[in-house]
């Protein structure tokens, strides 16, 4: 049996969250300070560049298996396939549409979903409270994730719900490893020529 949905009051007052930035007059007195010979550097040129390294690095996430390491040894980022979670997937488009609670089934990608992990457990410096750090991903990056997942979804690595994102990639940053120190012999080794 269907539940009703209950459709919102589009008119309700609503509580808009305060967005922070980090990218002020501030920051740009800080880089300048640090950095005196990219003085030249105005404020919105300053925001186009970063702007621009973020998009370059979620574009190398969405595109990468294993995803992108941070620089600065910040940590890493990369999408995974996820099985479907236990509680309610609702697609509120639909719910609102027909008047029922209507889940999401996910058949274009088997009923995975993608999930974008930041872990930064397996630096190889640890930097001070890094068990508070946390990652959001912007509109652009979240958005590009779904239109890129259902068409190869098979691509990315999937997380169980009860593993850890730390064992995860260093399996795979183990393999990678591994293949570099693999030794392949040369055409001219002859294994029978004692010499």
């Amino acid at each position: 049996m269907k539940r009703a949905f209950i459709v919102p009051d589009l008119k309700a007052p609503r509580h808009k969250v305060k967005r922070m930035t980090n990218l002020n007059t501030a920051f740009h007195e800080r880089f300048i300070e640090k950095f005196p010979k990219h003085d030249t550097i105005s404020i919105p040129s300053l925001k186009e560049i970063v702007t621009k390294f973020n998009e370059n690095v979620w574009d190398h996430v969405v595109k990468n298996r294993d995803g992108a390491e941070l620089p600065e040894g910040l940590g890493y980022l990369f999408v995974g396939t996820c099985p479907t979670p236990i509680s309610e997937n609702m697609d509120k488009h639909l719910s609102n549409k027909y008047g029922q609670r209507i889940e999401h089934r996910n058949f274009e990608s088997d009923s995975f979903i993608a999930k974008i992990f930041y872990t930064n457990y397996a630096n190889k410096y640890k930097f001070k409270m890094r068990e508070l750090w946390g990652f959001k991903g912007c509109r652009s990056f979240t958005r590009s994730v779904a239109k890129e997942y259902p068409s190869n979804f098979k691509r990315y690595v999937q997380v169980d719900n009860f593993t850890q994102i730390s064992r995860v990639y260093t399996k795979f940053t183990n393999r990678d490893i591994a293949i570099k120190i693999a030794v392949k012999p040369t055409k001219e080794y002859n294994e029978f020529q004692i010499d």
